[in-house]
This record gives C-alpha cells, structure tokens and sequence, in this order.
C-alpha cells in the first residue's frame, strides 16, 4: 500500500531531524539541544518530539548503526590471523571515530554515568539496551585478540579487556586537548600507548605525528587556562 501525504511528510521530516541531529551531534557534542536541531532541520520544536518523544530517541536513531558497526570492526579484528595487528587495527579505527565525531565520543566514554542520559526524562530502556548490548560484544571479540596476542608474547600479561576502555579515555583526551588546531595530536599518545602494551621491542616505534612545540603548547594551555565568558 502506498504511503499517504500525510506519512511521506512525517518519514520526510524525520528523516530531515536525523541528517540534522547527525551533522550537530558531530560537531558540538550530546549537548545539543532539540530546539537547536529543529531550526537545523527547517521544522519546528514539536516536530521534534512527535518524532522522537525524549533526546534518547534521537541519539539512537544518529548512532545505533554505529554501535553495531563497533560490533563489526571488533570482530574483523578477532580475525586478523596475527592478534596484535588485529588490536592495533581496532584501538586505531575506534579512536579515530570518537576524535572525529564529539557525540559518538560522548555516547561511548560519557555513558558511563549513573544517569545514562541526555534528556529531560529518564533514560529510555532501548538506548541502555543498545549500549551494554554493543559493550558487551566488543569485549567478547576483543578478548579474544587480547588473549591470543598475549599468548604470542606480543602483548603484556597485565593488560585486561577493561583497559581497552582506559586507552581510549586517554587517547580521547588528547583529542580535547589538542582541539582543532591540533586535529591529529591523538595519534601521538595513541602511538606512545600502544609501545607501552608491549612487553619487548627491538626499538621505539616511530610516532605518525610530530611534538607540539612550545608556541603550540602555549596556546592550547592559554585557551584551556583562560576564563569563559558565563552563557547568556
């Protein structure tokens, strides 16, 4: 049966809050407010909450078919016969993601809280449902490359799926810290950390990205340092 007036134009503007949501959500973070979504999209605010009754709603349909896509990258890297270039392959794809997307960093090392949520309401059961679910397979997979790789005397016996969580956090950070003036600066403490996991090396590996000189270092401490002017 053929879609009505009515039902093109709703799929129409839902389809028009999602592609808006997505570009906003990946520039500026979670924060994001639903009014700032909806001028985005040309709809009006209760557009938005016919559509997608709390924030939760939205954030899952931008980002649910990315959490089962760090399902999928998890698992092509339990297949990577040699499991070190399998967890390499991993933690670099999975940082460039969140340094490239501030609401996917968001939903994944800012859903740890006690309030899972970024609306009004209380956390909807199918946006926690979809992040432990994702959570859960990741490790499962990764495991798997951890303990292989460990086994190979290529990685060392300390290192437990969790810090999997831990690495990201640092890298991530960096990310932050380096801000868009330093848009790669993740890729030189993601290099550092990964010749840390390994118990033995020949030598240092080269690091992708050059140090910060201190002109650069001076003026990403002098933007973190200087007072922020109170919202209006």
């Amino acid at each position: 049966m053929a879609a009505s007036p009515t039902q093109r134009d709703g799929a129409a503007k839902s389809a028009r809050l999602v592609a808006a949501a997505t570009d906003l959500f990946a520039r500026s973070g979670l924060q994001v407010t639903q009014a700032q979504i909806a001028e985005a999209a040309g709809v009006g605010v209760a557009s938005v909450y016919r559509r997608f009754p709390t924030k939760d709603e939205l954030i899952l349909a931008v980002y649910g078919a990315r959490l089962h896509q760090a399902v999928d990258l998890a698992a092509s890297a339990s297949e990577v016969a040699d499991p070190w270039e399998g967890l390499e392959m991993f933690l670099r794809q999975s940082s460039f993601e969140l340094a490239n997307d501030l609401g996917f960093r968001d939903l994944i090392l800012g859903g740890y809280a006690a309030a899972k949520t970024w609306s009004r309401r209380e956390t909807t059961a199918d946006l926690s449902e979809a992040l432990r679910l994702s959570d859960a397979r990741v490790a499962e997979h990764l495991s798997e490359v951890i303990r292989r790789a460990q086994k190979m005397g290529q990685l060392r016996l300390d290192f437990a799926v969790t810090d999997v969580q831990l690495v990201s956090v640092a890298v991530q950070s960096s990310a932050v810290f380096g801000g868009a003036e330093n848009p790669d600066l993740y890729l030189r403490t993601l290099g550092l950390l990964l010749d840390g996991l390994r118990p033995s090396r020949a030598a240092a590996s080269p690091l992708p990205v050059a140090p910060l000189d201190r002109e650069q270092l001076e003026r990403i401490t002098a933007r973190v340092d200087r007072p922020q002017p109170p919202s209006s």
